[in-house]
């Protein structure tokens, strides 16, 4: 393990107070679901343009190497035990454990009890309960996705609620977990503020997700660009625009907001040979992917885009929208497939004191 500076940088919110409308976004981030009311208020909130954060430290990432992060040979026994139970294949078992796996080994508790949130499909259900098998565990998040099997056997307690709205209740816990979760939120102080009131002393809260707004990402001018001129973008932006992802951060915006929501132990992980979350690439590596990913998918914007901006109306059509971006979905060069791709992926390790 080595550790490198990252030099503050701007970072980009997308911010809005209506719960209902951060939950649909959720769900249609490109604004194509079935209420076209909700769809252009969503476009009317990408207009209102984005609130830029400008964090003043540099902060220290530790960067793991070979070996750092290791899950021990038991808990993977213990993990594909309880894969098998809930009827998961063994491809699903073996991704869940590079997905989960190291997140959980930097961690550094021995908890009792444990809250999932924003638990998703329940991966990270097995994960956890592989490596702290004598805690009790919950798990909630705002859409009902979670594998029964995996509930059972994992023996977690589930509660689909706004998790927003569910941090105006009382709770302890001594760890808080959540993958790829806070970005989705248009107020990350306010609910990094009350995770920390949710964790007991010396509790930890242990969050992955992506760097959509580091200075070297593929999209960082564009994002600059929007925040200028928010008028310069429209509806076949949302690939990359992503309103979903609400928080475009990078490490030292992440260090600062932790800091701002009261916790003082900070530890930042990324992994030196994996950077992003899917693609095995180190920095040379990623950086010649987003070359050549980047050149391909220039192409595409410049064909699909420019026609459709030139031949289609001002105010583009629902079906001409919902066809758009079903091919953005099958192609891996296009906008919010490429975005996602080479986007880093950072470990955040709080611990609560006071």
């Amino acid at each position: 393990m080595h550790i490198e500076r990252h030099e503050p940088s701007p970072a980009y919110l997308l911010r809005t107070d209506d719960q209902a409308l951060q939950v649909y976004l959720q769900t249609y981030p490109f604004l194509t679901g079935p209420n076209e009311r909700d769809n252009l208020k969503g476009v009317e909130l990408v207009h209102a343009g984005l609130i830029r954060r400008s964090p003043a430290d540099s902060v220290a990432v530790h960067m793991l190497g070979d070996g750092d992060g290791t899950i021990p040979p038991d808990i993977e026994a213990s993990a594909r035990t309880i894969g098998v139970r809930a009827n998961l294949s063994r491809r699903r078992i073996d991704t869940l454990l590079a997905e989960f796996g190291w997140k959980l080994a930097v961690a550094g508790i021995n908890p009792t009890s444990i809250l999932s949130f924003g638990a998703v499909g329940g991966d990270e259900l097995v994960a956890l309960r592989a490596f702290f098998p004598v805690a009790i565990i919950d798990a909630i998040d705002w859409s009902d996705c979670v594998k029964p099997g995996i509930l059972a056997s994992a023996n977690i307690k589930f509660a689909k609620r706004n998790l927003v709205e569910a941090l105006s209740e009382c709770r302890q816990y001594d760890l808080i977990f959540s993958n790829h979760t806070l970005e989705h939120f248009s107020d990350p102080d306010a609910v990094v503020a009350g995770l920390r009131r949710w964790l007991r002393h010396g509790g930890v809260l242990v969050s992955g997700l992506p760097l959509d707004g580091t200075f070297d990402d593929h999209y960082c001018a564009k994002l600059a660009l929007w925040a200028a001129d928010s008028a310069r973008v429209d509806m076949f932006d949302m690939g990359w625009l992503d309103p979903g992802h609400a928080w475009k951060t990078n490490a030292a915006d992440v260090a600062d907001t932790l800091r701002r929501g009261g916790f003082s132990d900070i530890q930042l992980f990324q992994r030196s040979w994996h950077l992003t979350r899917g693609l095995p690439y180190d920095k040379v590596a990623l950086r010649r992917y987003r070359s050549r990913l980047g050149l391909l998918n220039s192409a595409w914007n410049f064909a699909t885009k420019g026609a459709i901006r030139l031949f289609s109306p001002a105010q583009p059509s629902y079906l001409l929208r919902k066809v758009f971006f079903a091919l953005q979905h099958r192609c891996f060069w296009s906008d919010n497939r490429f975005k996602n791709a080479q986007a880093p992926e950072i470990v955040f390790v709080a611990r609560h004191y006071n």
